[in-house]
């Protein structure tokens, strides 16, 4: 439980918009390569509608350094245990 707890300092958010409707289809997620703009789109298809990804970021309460700073000392020890064996 604890160990999974840092992780969660170092988490991204990810904001969708709705887009349109689309009954009948499966839940998905589906990636559109637009080779002329060269821009990639990810497309969520969730309950009936569709949704498109806007932005990628940090979340409100995101800390990178804590989950840096516990990733770093847990590897420290592990070095310091295969130093010992």
């Amino acid at each position: 439980m604890l160990n999974s707890l840092y992780g969660k300092f170092g988490q991204k958010g990810e904001d969708w918009t709705k887009i349109g409707d689309c009954p009948n289809e499966p839940d998905r997620e589906e990636l559109v390569f637009n080779m002329n703009g060269k821009r990639v789109t990810k497309l969520r298809y969730l309950l009936g509608q569709l949704f498109s990804m806007t932005n990628v970021g940090e979340c409100f309460d995101s800390f990178p350094a804590i989950a840096a700073h516990v990733t770093g000392y847990a590897r420290m020890y592990l070095w310091q245990l295969m130093q010992e064996a």
